[in-house]
């Protein structure tokens, strides 16, 4: 991107967060139905790949679909949701905590902890920084630590956009941090871009572009990522046979849905594919 265009985007963004702080009190004023967007950041704090307001709510409403569903009525569930980032999914959980239940946010970036402690009340919503280093978003002390939370504390695992920036070597330490967190018969909701059939059919229209995983990660042929990729964490596909790895990794964990993305070509309820796991009890 030459210095003009990088002036011009700059530009753009400031000139949309200062109409967002405008009319986004406004458009929030006309809830009436959906009271868990009231706390909607604004532009400047929705980020994770996306900013604009509808498709924040658009994605909110998604997963708590997704989560409602996977929950199955518990009346106090606890939610952990690794990648937190600004609080996205803490707003689609708020609907189904209830008086009991509690949402616990992990994400690497400090400033995202501090906004979301500010945004969500505490004791039902709590937030950890996790000093993990990834060389697309930040260079931290540690390089896998685990996470802050007890075994088998949580109902339902999140992680939206997470193991698309995993080495192998992560995906598979934290696939076991997955498996220590959850509770027997918890589920795990994490997403993937998905090497599948439906990707091998469509190679020949995503070659070039932005879905072009046509790049090994550490030399494994199962995590891919594009050539265009300033590091591989930037974005980085699984095949199949290397989520199986990652189950062989985590023996009590079973691959039981996947909801399939849009990004390669398919009808996709959300970008990237979500793939649902539960834990066994033994």
């Amino acid at each position: 991107m030459s210095f003009g265009s990088k002036l011009g985007a700059a530009a753009r963004r400031l000139a949309y967060r200062g109409l967002d702080r405008l009319f986004r009190p406004l458009d929030l004023g006309y809830l009436h139905q959906t009271p868990n967007l009231a706390r909607l950041p604004d532009a400047a704090h929705r980020y994770g790949g996306q900013t604009g307001l509808a498709e924040w709510s658009h994605t909110i409403g998604l997963f708590q679909a997704l989560m409602f569903a996977h929950l199955d009525g518990k009346p106090a569930p606890v939610v952990l949701d690794v990648g937190c980032g600004t609080g996205k999914l803490a707003l689609a959980a708020d609907a189904l905590l209830g008086p009991d239940g509690r949402y616990v946010g992990i994400d690497i970036q400090a400033e995202a902890i501090d906004f979301c402690r500010r945004q969500h009340p505490a004791p039902r919503f709590a937030f950890h920084h996790l000093p993990a280093r990834n060389p697309f978003y930040v260079a931290q002390a540690q390089t896998r630590p685990a996470w802050p939370i007890p075994d088998a504390s949580a109902d339902l695992v999140t992680a939206v956009s997470v193991w698309t920036h995993f080495q192998p070597e992560d995906a598979a330490f934290y696939f076991a941090e997955v498996e220590r967190a959850l509770r027997a018969g918890g589920i795990a909701l994490l997403t993937f871009f998905l090497l599948d059939e439906t990707y091998q059919r469509n190679l020949d229209r995503l070659a070039g572009g932005r879905f072009a995983f046509d790049a090994s990660c550490a030399g494994s042929p199962e995590w891919r990522h594009p050539t265009w990729a300033s590091v591989p964490e930037a974005q980085i596909g699984v095949t199949p046979e290397g989520i199986h790895r990652l189950l062989a990794s985590a023996s009590r964990l079973v691959w039981i849905d996947t909801t399939p993305g849009h990004w390669k070509g398919g009808r996709g309820l959300f970008l990237q594919d979500v793939l649902a796991f539960r834990k066994r009890s033994a």
